[in-house]
């Protein structure tokens, strides 16, 4: 199984490189699924949703499959799954995180992910990357009190009767993303710190300009930032 989990997508020439090497052939000649469902459950989502579309466009892959989580239960599984099936790479970006937990599964892709990363590599950006981690971060009290998911480190609520803290379990370490970001509140290397306290398992705190790589359980960082491991191996 090969990954490649990052903060915010392909920022750099690094981690392009490790793309390239996970593929083994450039971007140009690389077949995308692409998957932007998290960012509908987020204030403007339709806006950023367009913006992340177009930055995929921007980055020249040969081909983009544009597949709408939400969409699935409604569609014949052949017709999203054979676009899964003809990508070289699966790229699940950022958003809402509980709220993406709760669509792969209703939508039935976390049951197909296994068997379609035999031969594909996975990309994570923020959420994305998180969702293949071995656990969130949700409010224990808020969801007791409400019902309702969320993730107070990143301000994530998810929708009534739409998220879940399942996560796919690919890897044996859990995710924090946007080490030091401006545009979050609780992402300083002390959050990351409370964070890991709240674990048993080791935490990647990973900036902007760095992804962790992972190919056949072998765990590499890759990086032109910030990162830190906690509770290490």
């Amino acid at each position: 199984m090969k990954l490649l989990l990052t903060s915010l997508g392909i920022t750099n020439r690094s981690i392009r490189r490790a793309l390239h090497e996970l593929t083994g052939k450039p971007i140009a000649k690389t077949d995308l699924a692409y998957i932007p469902s998290a960012i509908h459950a987020m204030p403007d989502g339709g806006v950023y949703a367009w913006d992340r579309v177009r930055k995929q466009f921007e980055l020249r892959w040969r081909k983009v499959a544009l597949l709408e989580l939400t969409a699935f239960p409604s569609m014949e599984k052949t017709h999203w799954l054979h676009q899964l099936q003809e990508a070289d790479v699966i790229l699940v970006d950022g958003g809402n995180t509980p709220y993406l937990s709760h669509w792969l599964y209703a939508s039935g892709l976390a049951a197909e992910l296994p068997r379609l990363l035999e031969n594909k590599v996975y990309v994570g950006v923020s959420a994305g990357s998180l969702i293949v981690s071995d656990s969130l971060h949700i409010d224990k009290q808020e969801l007791h009190n409400t019902g309702v998911y969320k993730d107070d480190q990143y301000g994530d609520i998810a929708p009534p009767n739409a998220g879940s803290d399942k996560t796919l379990r690919l890897v044996p370490f859990t995710l924090r993303p946007h080490l030091g970001a401006d545009y979050f509140e609780h992402v300083s290397m002390e959050d990351m710190e409370r964070q890991a306290a709240m674990v048993d398992t080791p935490l990647y705190a990973i900036d902007d300009q760095t992804a962790i790589r992972v190919e056949d359980g072998m765990v590499t960082v890759i990086s032109e930032g910030n990162w830190r491991l906690f509770n290490e191996y």
